[in-house]
């Protein structure tokens, strides 16, 4: 349905919360189900694993990117998809926190992604997972699909940034100066060692030969995006360990996410990535 002038259009995807035992808290989350996922109860589906960036939250993502994946997904782009938006509490980066306050990696990998196979009709396969997320959540995507390749058969990484292997709070080019020392102090315990230990960088060395082998994992920046060279650096670095994985730049698009969304929408390379997700899956009766 069309929004009154001046208002967004109500979101495709529904809001829901669920206890955590980790976190010691009731957490937000949001949820697209794809348009023939009432039609047949039979019927099994991949899901889309859906990370936000700094300060965003679930209700953000399911708003701007459910409505993206609806799109897609009716005009044929991309298969259907459950998407699943957790909240990353807007500054978690994604990580266990190094004083233990913010378990977020825990949550995800040990409640989140349980209960949506438990709750809805997934394909509960590494072929029938993908990550993605954007900025923050690119990160928090690459990271978590580095380290989990036998849950996430696929890593989506949007804008993603800190890539570097080192965090310098006087190259932090999209949070600045202050946001990132703040951050290296909350999340990372001020130990930049642990930071290297959590980050994409150090993970992708973890991989063996299978596992390097055994996943797929796309990058895509904007051409005008501060995080460009950073991005370069990091594919650099996985051509180096032999992690194949492609780097796609986006012509006259910077960290802006309705305008680099906006492109995508547009964009058959990101589109082609989703064709590969486990298709839809009759189980028997």
């Amino acid at each position: 349905s069309q929004a009154p002038p001046g208002q967004r259009p109500p979101s495709v995807a529904t809001a829901h919360t669920m206890e955590s035992a980790v976190l010691g808290m009731s957490v937000p989350f949001h949820i697209y189900l794809p348009p023939s996922y009432r039609d047949n109860e039979a019927r099994r589906y991949p899901v889309i694993y859906w990370l936000h960036g700094t300060n965003g939250n679930s209700a953000r993502g399911g708003a701007m990117i459910g409505g993206l994946f609806d799109r897609l997904m009716k005009a044929g782009r991309i298969p259907e998809a459950i998407v699943a938006f957790p909240d990353g509490l807007k500054t978690s980066m994604w990580v266990n926190s190094a004083d233990g306050a913010v378990p977020m990696e825990r949550f995800i990998m040990e409640e989140f992604v349980p209960m949506i196979d438990a709750q809805y009709r997934t394909i509960a396969t590494p072929s029938g997972r993908l990550i993605e997320g954007g900025s923050m959540g690119g990160y928090g995507a690459g990271r978590l699909g580095l380290k989990y390749v036998d849950t996430f058969g696929a890593v989506s990484m949007l804008s993603p940034g800190p890539l570097q292997p080192v965090l310098d709070p006087e190259n932090a080019p999209i949070v600045g100066r202050d946001h990132a020392t703040r951050m290296i102090n909350d999340v990372y315990g001020g130990d930049l060692d642990y930071f290297r230990a959590q980050s994409p960088w150090h993970l992708a060395t973890t991989l063996n030969e299978e596992q390097r082998h055994g996943m797929r994992l796309r990058m895509i920046v904007g051409a005008s995006d501060p995080v460009l060279p950073f991005n370069k650096q990091f594919s650099a670095h996985l051509d180096t360990l032999g992690v194949p994985h492609t780097l796609t730049v986006i012509p006259d698009v910077g960290h802006d996410p309705r305008a680099f969304f906006m492109a995508l929408a547009r964009s058959d390379v990101y589109v082609s990535f989703f064709a590969e997700l486990a298709p839809v899956d009759t189980v028997s009766e």
